[in-house]
């Protein structure tokens, strides 16, 4: 006997079974020894049991990591000899132990490969659950997954034989079966699992056993999109569902399968999703990926779409910004035509709810504004004005977005609209956010285009001459502080700024390690005076920490706070049906 299997059985004496091996498997990781070996020769030869060790293992912080030493059992699970009732109640033990993590079940592919050594393990596993429903726990699907492996033909009678069964918990688990069985190439068993899941329920009206019936009929033609016809019979029989439970399957299977679905399929699926509720994040989440990867794959086909059926199928409480994926997909640079063609067709659709969506699809932040143009494909000289009024209205706070989609329009006018179309951007853009929209249309002046050069450099040098104008009156004594008054502010924020840092550093590591201190501010620069242990003073400076950032508040906001807002809300709003 080996030294490792004389400190194991000892260890089961007393009671330090699972430290020592953890402490083993953590070395054995290191110097890749025989620890699993050694466990499974020494339970099967009966010295110890390690099914009743494991079951002792608890999910606590203070004891041996719990998943680590989990994952011993699971390395040894399928060549151990023991009671299939002892050593399933030790599974569901610890997978339940394990709560939601996403490694809770991870015991349970082991065990089916414990399962299919022996036909009668199986048998065995599959009389204890028919006889005694867990309704915590799903053993039934193991042991026909086992038994499938075994022998396909019994095992596959046998799971379609439980889809009329009285309790409906093991109709949901055999259709669960069907669903995860190893068909291979064999599309007639396909098909023969997919007709016998919908011919025997379809008097059923259990939300769990439809839910688990969608998902697994999507899982079966996702791998035989032969029987396509199947799902989509099936769907157009229950369009009038609306559980929660099996929308949401439906957006995880649709999220998780789609590039194996046909689009008229995936069209009929994504028909479900109407009076979402806001609530249900995970199946929105689902929803958000589907669309994110129809994005970044470039599947661009009935994309618009997507987003609009969600729009006019859904109240107020769902909102386009909960896709928070897709719309950051969407964002980055390669998609900007996509983008573009998008807005320009919500935008003109001339309905608020569109509106909205429109600028939550390109509102990201004020530091990080994107430049888009309008497709012009999709635009009449009569949408113009309209679409210039709605770029100002619905990007206030985004010069740099707003100007690029007016400028986009800039070719396509006449001479009589750039005059209308220059003073709408003088007033609400330009003199709003003056520096921003001098720089960007600085950087068009290159421009291709003699209409879209000479539009900008007239909003230049308007806004120029106004600001001329306002700084002839720089000298005027009463618009301008007296150096009394400048002294008096300057000495107030320097107050302001000591009793700060006096706040800060109080009862701060600094106020312990310096507690006699004197700490004068001027320019850029700290100076901290402080003793030492033999009563000489020390005198550090220190610089500031230098950050730079700048912001322009829009102008008109703080000068014409009401004004601005009510022509802002008329851009807005003009021009829309409801």
């Amino acid at each position: 006997m080996t030294e490792l299997e004389k400190k194991i059985i000892t260890s089961t004496k007393d009671g330090s079974f699972l430290d020592v091996i953890y402490d083993e498997y953590i070395q054995s990781l290191r110097n890749k020894s025989d620890l699993s070996t050694t466990l499974i020769r020494l339970h099967n030869s009966g010295a110890i049991n390690l099914v009743k060790e494991f079951k002792a293992l608890n999910n606590d912080e203070n004891k041996p990591e719990f998943f680590l030493t989990r994952s011993i059992l699971k390395d040894v699970l399928p060549l151990i000899d023991a009671s299939v009732k002892e050593l399933s109640d030790c599974i569901k033990d610890l997978t339940l132990k394990a709560g939601k993590d996403m490694a809770s079940h991870t015991l349970l592919a082991p065990f089916v490969e414990f399962l299919t050594k022996d036909v009668i393990r199986v048998d065995e596993l599959l009389k204890q659950e028919l006889s005694e429903i867990d309704e915590d726990f799903d053993f039934i699907s193991a042991a026909l997954i086992a038994g499938f492996k075994i022998d396909n033909k019994t095992f596959f009678e046998k799971a379609i034989e439980l889809l009329n069964h009285d309790n409906t918990i093991i109709i949901q688990r055999a259709i669960y079966t069907l669903g995860r069985f190893d068909f291979k190439n064999d599309s007639r068993l396909a098909e023969t699992a997919i007709k016998e899941i919908m011919d025997n329920n379809t008097n059923l009206t259990d939300e769990k056993v439809l839910a688990v019936q969608i998902r697994t009929l999507i899982i079966l033609v996702a791998s035989f999109n032969q029987h396509e016809s199947y799902l989509k019979k099936f769907l157009e029989n229950k369009n009038n569902v609306d559980h929660p439970l099996f929308i949401h399957n439906i957006a995880q299977e649709l999220d998780y399968n789609s590039k194996n679905l046909s689009e008229s399929t995936q069209q009929l699926l994504f028909s479900f999703f109407k009076n979402l509720d806001s609530k249900k994040t995970g199946t929105i989440e689902h929803i958000d990926w589907y669309i994110y990867n129809k994005i970044s794959t470039s599947d661009h086909t009935n994309l618009s779409h997507l987003f609009e059926y969600l729009i006019d199928n859904n109240n107020d409480s769902f909102n386009i910004r909960m896709l928070h994926h897709s719309i950051q997909e969407l964002q980055d640079s390669k998609h900007k035509k996509l983008l573009s063609e998008i807005i320009t067709r919500w935008f003109l659709r001339r309905q608020v709810k569109y509106c909205v969506s429109a600028f939550d699809l390109v509102n990201n932040s004020t530091d990080h504004q994107i430049e888009l143009t309008f497709d012009i494909n999709q635009i009449k000289q009569e949408d113009l004005v309209y679409l210039v009024n709605k770029s100002i209205g619905w990007f206030d706070l985004n010069p740099k977005t707003s100007l690029s989609l007016i400028l986009s329009l800039i070719p396509r006018c006449t001479e009589n609209k750039m005059r209308i179309i220059e003073e709408y951007v003088l007033k609400f853009v330009a003199l709003n956010f003056p520096t921003q929209t001098k720089e960007f249309l600085e950087e068009k002046l290159t421009s291709n285009d003699s209409n879209v050069e000479a539009f900008c450099e007239n909003i230049i040098n308007k806004l120029e001459n106004y600001f001329e104008q306002i700084n002839t009156h720089q000298n005027i004594k009463e618009l301008r502080p007296s150096n009394r008054h400048r002294v008096y502010y300057r000495n107030y924020e320097q107050k302001l700024f000591e009793d700060a840092m006096s706040k800060s550093n109080k009862n701060s590591l600094v106020d312990l390690l310096f507690p006699k201190k004197v700490v004068t501010l001027y320019g850029n620069k700290f100076i901290h005076k402080h003793e030492d242990v033999n009563g000489n003073v020390i005198r550090q400076v220190t610089p500031f920490s230098k950050l730079s950032h700048s912001i322009e508040y829009p102008n008109l906001a703080s000068l014409t706070p009401h004004t601005l807002d009510y022509y802002l809300r008329v851009l807005k709003l003009e021009g829309l049906n409801q």
